[in-house]
């Protein structure tokens, strides 16, 4: 048997021994667990330690315990016993609760393999401590410490592709260890032929150290066609007693059980269940076609579609396949993407090419780089499908059902346009299935999620609340429907874009009813609460708890996730306030580089992009060249676009472009609260700069009370402190004034007096821009040396500045150039 001494970087398994008086190792052969011990007690040498050994299974119970009883004294400190199990069960806690209490300070670690003992109502003591095979089982850090401990070349990368053939078995983990350090400093040239070696010795290993004992060998390749396996699946197989046989293999080390589940279940790692697949078919015993699909069919008449898909393509029954395909994909996308990409690829074109759902799940997953090559645009005409005019309900729930796939592939492609278009046809054919009874919530909720994605991402659309909500509705009190849960999470989002913080909150409380993380599907269940999450938490001006938001955010790729010019927005408005308005700017030019396909003239997130693209070119004081390229313009401009163009002219002191640019965002019919609390508190600004009190007073009032009800307190930043004060005096406090203090003059340049130079001014500014000597500029305007210098000395004070430099910069600044 392969050896399991790996301690190091265990410390996290070390811990759990020491955190209850008894403690319960419980995993199948393999799992390291004497190892673990071994390694504790090296730890802990001053303690008085009986270790009884795996007893003999001749050996009476009762002269067992007995005998452990006599040699268990006051001075014993520890107590360990390997595999008591195999005597005896649940009257082991009977045994171990009399002993303890004859001996109160002694500390007891019982290693088992019957997982049943673990059932509950069993346990003798709710304090004591189990660890389970599951945490038995390696992680990559712990895999990347072991070979970097080992000398094994570029341990990271090799821990991540260890872990994924291994599964962190700690048997098999040894294996790999062994096998890859063998390579040398050769690894990094021949990783395709070490991780082939790895897979033949680990298949050596389940032969003949798992597979070896009487019966055990035999049931195992007949059940390897089930992933997870349970004794009502068995009996398919021919296996009468399914539960005896599930309960032999894990004891042989094959599988493990799931003691926690209401109905018992037991289920492979998934290494080992590969490896006795490779076995089976090397010996050329293929796991029959007929069972495969026999069990497809069973699981497809249990409701569990995934199971059902996955036995399909096993057994190559296409028509279930399509079939299951085609009215369940909404439950398959979001428990069993993995299985989906496994069907599509291995279901003939010839038997794909007449079905319009199979052809747009292939576009969708070739699009998103699920399947070999690189994700992009999906290129060419989309299959034709009808959403009216369908005859029955079953036709209509495949209408509805494929239309969303269609959906899907044209927003994945940025035609938000198409989308919304089909979107309008989709609502009403889903409200007649929903009135039919026809697809359970689940489906509905993702049917209604989806058509309320369509619409967010468009921008502009006022249905978004409204489908999103419709599917929250189908699914707020189940808490495993990924699909409500992630229309929270756009709610929130949605909200917290506009600036909403209070009802982002409330959709972010939601999302939270839903309890645990997603797994391993979070990136794309969780990612938009999360963003919200950050957004909500920056407009309230806790910049850190915005931060820590964005780094729960997984590492993709912004091109494979529809919400990542979202992120971009975040992430620049992160940038603004902390005052890098150039890794701002980097980072939103590489973004809308990368999702310039979804960025198109209707889609929401590009106008926010390229607001915060102007914002942070004023912050870093370019506001002129953002005036300059506003004022050239074509057509209407988005509100937030305005909102920075009237931003910068505020910056440049151009009071007459700032007013134009805002003025028509202040009214009550604009439907951004954002938006609309921006403009008050730039035309407040404006107004008292002009000296306009009473015109300044009114827009500072109802900003502020815009900002009390919605949470929303970012904003107030682009006034300055002294406005803030002088707008304030003698009325109502400012509000939130604690949390602006801590941020002072905000991320913006303040604003500068509107100066009107002469033109003789103007031509000097020029000439010592141009870099001209006095005498240069001089003699271009035919005037004397002194006479320049007079006309300096006024322009100079102008602009407060003492210096030719500061004098071009300042001039910059103001767009006076």
């Amino acid at each position: 048997m392969a050896s399991t001494s790996l301690p190091w970087g265990r410390s996290r398994l070390l811990s759990r021994l020491d955190e209850a008086p008894l403690t319960v190792l419980s995993a199948p052969r393999g799992y390291g667990k004497t190892t673990l011990v071994e390694t504790w007690l090296a730890a802990q040498p001053d303690s008085t330690v009986i270790r009884v050994e795996v007893p003999d299974p001749g050996m009476a119970t009762q002269q067992y315990w007995s005998d452990l009883a006599e040699r268990v004294n006051a001075d014993t400190d520890v107590l360990v016993l390997d595999r008591p199990d195999r005597l005896c069960g649940v009257t082991i806690w009977e045994w171990l609760r009399t002993i303890r209490a004859a001996h109160r300070g002694l500390r007891v670690v019982v290693s088992i393999r019957e997982s049943t003992l673990l059932e509950s109502g069993r346990l003798p003591d709710p304090t004591l401590t189990v660890v389970t095979a599951a945490e038995l089982e390696f992680t990559e850090a712990e895999v990347a410490d072991l070979l970097a401990r080992r000398g094994v070349s570029s341990p990271e990368r090799t821990a991540r592709d260890l872990l994924r053939i291994t599964g962190g078995h700690p048997a098999l983990v040894a294996i790999a260890e062994g096998v890859v350090r063998v390579f040398g400093s050769d690894l990094d040239f021949e990783r395709e032929r070490a991780y082939l070696a790895v897979r033949v010795e680990i298949d050596r290993y389940v032969e003949d150290m798992l597979l070896e004992e009487p019966g055990i060998g035999d049931m195992a390749r007949t059940i390897a066609v089930l992933r997870r396996p349970f004794p009502d699946a068995l009996k398919l197989l021919g296996i009468d007693d399914g539960a005896g046989t599930l309960s032999g293999l894990e004891r042989a080390g094959l599988l493990r059980r799931m003691p926690a589940a209401p109905d018992p279940y037991w289920t492979w790692p998934t290494a080992f269940r590969r490896s006795v697949l490779r076995i089976v078919e090397r010996d050329a015993v293929v796991p029959s076609r007929v069972a495969s699909v026999t069990l497809a069919r069973w699981f497809a008449d249990r409701g569990e579609p995934v199971e059902a898909l996955r036995h399909a393509t096993d057994g190559q029954d296409w028509d279930l396949l399509i079939a299951t395909l085609a009215t369940e994909w909404p439950a398959i996308v979001t428990t069993g993407l993995g299985v989906l990409v496994r069907a599509l690829q291995a279901l003939p074109e010839s038997e794909a090419r007449a079905n319009p759902a199979v052809r747009y799940a292939r576009l969708l997953v070739a699009g998103v780089g699920l399947t070999a090559g690189s994700p992009g645009y999906m290129r060419g005409p989309l299959p034709e499908i009808s959403v009216t005019g369908t005859a029955d309900r079953d036709s209509a729930e495949l209408a509805l059902l494929t239309g969303i796939l269609r959906l899907c592939v044209q927003r994945w492609n940025g035609d938000y346009d198409e989308a919304v278009r089909d979107r309008d046809a989709l609502v009403t054919l889903a409200n007649r299935v929903g009135e039919s009874g026809g697809l359970d919530r689940r489906w509905l909720s993702s049917v209604w999620m989806h058509l309320g994605l369509a619409s967010q991402l468009r921008g502009g659309d006022r249905r978004t609340v409204e489908l999103l909500t419709r599917a929250v509705d189908c699914g707020i009190d189940d808490p495993g429907n990924f699909a409500s849960r992630q229309a929270t999470g756009h709610l929130a989002l949605h909200h917290a874009v506009r600036g909403e913080p209070e009802r982002a909150a409330h959709w972010l409380r939601q999302e939270a009813r839903f309890g645990e993380r997603a797994g391993w599907i979070r990136a794309l269940v969780e990612r938009p609460a999360i963003v919200a999450r950050a957004l909500e938490q920056l407009d309230r001006l806790d910049v850190p708890a915005a931060e820590a938001a964005m780094d729960e955010l997984d590492e993709i790729d912004d091109e494979l996730d529809e919400l990542g010019a979202f992120v971009a927005y975040v992430r620049s408005q992160l940038d603004l306030i902390l005052g890098r308005s150039e890794v701002g700017l980097d980072r939103v030019d590489r973004s809308r580089d990368r999702l310039r396909r979804r960025l198109g003239p209707t889609a929401a997130a590009g106008p926010l992009l390229t607001a915060a693209s102007m914002d942070l070119h004023t912050a870093a004081g370019q506001a002129a060249r953002v005036l300059a390229h506003a004022r050239l313009a074509d057509g209407p401009m988005h509100p937030m676009m305005r909102l920075a163009a009237s931003r910068a002219a505020m910056c440049t002191g151009d009071h007459a472009a700032a007013t134009a640019f805002c003025t028509p965002l202040t009214g009550r019919h604009v439907s951004g609260t954002r938006v609309r609390l921006e403009a008050l508190l730039i035309a407040a600004t404006l107004a008292h700069e002009q000296g306009s009190d009473d015109e300044a007073r009114i827009a500072w009032e109802r900003a502020t009370a815009t900002s009390r009800d919605s949470g929303l307190v970012r904003p107030l930043l682009t006034v300055p402190p002294a406005i803030r004060d002088a707008l304030t005096a003698g009325g109502d406090a400012i509000p939130f004034a604690d949390k602006l203090a801590e941020w002072g003059d905000g991320p913006y340049p303040q604003p500068a007096p509107l100066v009107t130079l002469t033109k003789r001014e103007a031509v000097v500014l020029d000439g010592l821009a141009r870099g001209g000597s006095l005498a240069q500029i001089a003699e271009s305007l035919f005037v004397s040396t002194s006479t320049v210098k007079s006309q300096r000395h006024s322009l100079y004070r102008k602009l407060g500045v003492h210096s030719r430099r500061d004098a071009v910069l300042e001039a910059a600044r103001r767009g006076l150039l």
